[in-house]
């Protein structure tokens, strides 16, 4: 037999293979394969999800599988498709002695699927055994898939009292949901993540679901949104490249999708193989979001456990910014340097003695950073850049300098510029704030073309390097700010490159710019214990900082960092007005010395009182 004829053969049968109805039902002989008068395909049940191809599915024509380049003939018959039963003997009963000059389309292993993702166009495929040539519809090739059965159990996971009720009864009892036609996938995960198949329908399909729902119901069901994580899974091209689902079947009742899935092989060791040099893949972010999407599955969580969960949320993100707050301490020289897997030493047990205001800093300035706050100011309603501020802090220029009181010694190292855009210049905020972009108390304001602000602030963020111990050095760069989510996303979209690889959750370094994000705001709120972290003008003045015509985008990111050097001294223990309480001392042991000489008069002096008295 021709190779290539065996490679078709092979091809065909994994085809036939994919719809159990046509392998159970099917008995075509090689007159009614060429037969021109092919019988009508039956319609469609009423009930199909999503954007099923216009033409109506027909089981006894063979769909095509997609072309994946890593999903090869021999996993597909092996992992997939399963063991053959008596009944299915008849799909490798093919005439082999056909005319191997029949016309064949030439098949490329490393041809990419369909674009669309559900993509209706019809293709040619000529049957050995059949000089006629056939129609077959393409499998879908989606992007996006949703969990089977966390969509079969939406109504009593996600809906809740009478909204549950409604839909379950319309929607879902009585096996109403697998009543409809899916596309249905299947996805290889290992034993550990999951004991059963795990099985993926397209999120168009998902979609189109909840779309009937919400018109027949008027309710706003979503796939996305709090207490959804991971009903949406998503491929990257990397990740689909080796770890792409499997088509499996299209059933149309709970009876043929547990066929199908009987069918499917037993769940992996591991996450399977996949190059770790020639093309290294995101592999742990795939294991996250594909464990986030086993995990929806499960039953709804208990109102205990939900609570729980998020007092352990809140708990993490309050111990992040302990450590944050201890490691900015160590960026100023306030304390040493924090070590991880060991208990920390701390100014509450006097493990770390309180810093004297009128003494150099006692600790080496860790890493020696330069601080940057930073500040914008847009339009109100439209989100335009008019206005960004920059105040800049260098460690190395308070080596040897005493903080002062209220650290104004070090608060004096400050330097800030105001950029203004100078198509915008004219403009003044009003509607909810008052804006005073012309009352900038730090220096002089610099217009600035819209076009050049990126570049400005690019270079603000890329300082020259340090030299240390004879050797060129990167700076170390501390982005300072309030909510700074906001100022991020303006200056990505103004194309600031040193923001667009920048995300601010990431511990250090958060980028190749930028090795920390620090939120002055959120820094106060975990050492005081505020409930909430107070805005700028609050923050102000309980670190006793006198603020002027805020909303200022160079006052703003001035005060922000001023700010932070006082929440900072105040947390290593500062005593403010030391220089009066020295004075004071002094003056009082002055007085005390003149007392004690009044009251305690000479030997000589006490002699000639006597003679004095006598006389």
């Amino acid at each position: 037999m021709d190779p290539k004829e065996r490679l078709k053969l092979l091809y065909l049968t994994d085809v036939q293979s994919m719809n159990l109805d046509a392998r159970l039902s099917r008995r075509v002989d090689d007159e009614q394969v060429g037969s021109q008068n092919a019988p009508v395909p039956a319609i469609n049940n009423p009930g199909v999800s999503g954007n099923i191809p216009e033409f109506d599915f027909d089981p006894s024509r063979p769909l095509r599988m997609p072309d994946f380049p890593h999903t090869s003939l021999s996993y597909i018959r092996t992992r997939v498709i399963g063991i053959l039963h008596e009944d299915d003997s008849y799909l490798t009963e093919l005439d082999q002695d056909v005319d191997s000059t029949a016309s064949s389309p030439a098949m490329n292993p490393n041809q990419q699927g369909p674009s669309d993702e559900c993509n209706s166009d019809m293709s040619l495929l000529d049957v050995p055994g059949s000089s006629s040539i056939i129609f077959y519809p393409e499998i879908p090739n989606p992007t996006s898939f949703t969990s089977a059965v966390t969509m079969a159990r939406y109504a009593i996971k996600y809906c809740s009292g009478e909204q549950a009720k409604i839909v379950s009864e319309r929607f879902y009892d009585g096996d109403k949901f697998w009543n409809r036609t899916w596309d249905l996938y299947y996805l290889p995960v290992p034993q550990s993540v999951s004991n059963k198949p795990f099985l993926l329908i397209p999120t168009v399909q998902a979609k189109a679901l909840l779309d009937e729902i919400n018109s027949a119901t008027n309710f706003r069901l979503t796939l996305k949104g709090t207490g959804k994580n991971g009903l949406v899974l998503d491929f990257t091209d990397a990740e689909r490249e080796y770890f792409n689902p499997v088509f499996v079947g299209r059933p149309s009742s709970l009876e043929q999708k547990e066929r199908l899935v009987a069918r499917l092989p037993l769940p992996l060791d591991s996450w399977g193989d996949y190059p770790t040099e020639e093309k290294p893949v995101p592999l742990v972010t795939y294991q996250f979001k594909v464990t986030a999407s086993v995990e929806s599955i499960k039953a709804k969580p208990d109102k205990d456990a939900e609570k729980q969960a998020k007092k352990a949320k809140r708990d993490l993100a309050i111990k992040k910014l302990e450590q944050c707050l201890g490691r900015v301490a160590s960026y100023f020289g306030l304390r040493p340097l924090m070590k991880e897997g060991v208990q920390q030493p701390s100014f509450a047990n006097g493990q770390i003695e309180p810093i004297d205001v009128r003494s150099p800093a006692m600790y080496l300035f860790h890493e020696m950073p330069i601080f940057i706050s930073l500040d914008t100011e847009w339009m109100e309603g439209c989100h335009v850049l008019t206005e960004v501020g920059i105040s800049v802090l260098d460690t190395q220029e308070l080596e040897g300098v005493a903080p002062g009181d209220f650290g104004r010694e070090w608060l004096s190292k400050i330097k800030t510029r105001h950029l203004r855009v100078s198509e915008h210049r004219r403009h003044v905020n009003s509607r909810y704030q008052r804006g005073c972009p012309d009352e900038f108390h730090h220096g002089k304001s610099e217009f600035i073309k819209s076009a050049d602000i990126a570049q400005v602030v690019d270079d603000a963020f890329s300082p020259p390097p340090i030299i240390i111990y004879g050797r060129e050095r990167k700076r170390t760069v501390i982005m300072v700010g309030l909510n700074l989510k906001g100022d991020i996303e303006l200056l990505q979209r103004q194309k600031c490159q040193v923001f667009l690889d920048l995300d601010p959750s990431r511990p250090p370094p958060c980028s190749s710019a930028i090795h920390e994000v620090v939120d002055v705001a959120q820094l106060y709120r975990v050492y005081s214990g505020a409930p909430n972290a107070p805005g700028l003008g609050n923050l102000l003045q309980y670190l006793q900082v006198v603020g002027r015509d805020l909303h200022n985008a160079g006052n703003d990111a001035h005060h922000t960092l001023e700010a932070l050097v006082r929440l900072m001294l105040e947390a290593a223990g500062e005593k403010p007005w030391s220089y009066e309480e020295a004075a004071s001392k002094a003056a009082k042991n002055m007085t005390l010395s003149t007392t004690e000489a009044v009251q305690a008069p000479t030997e000589q002096d006490q002699a000639m009182m006597d003679t004095w008295e006598h006389e």
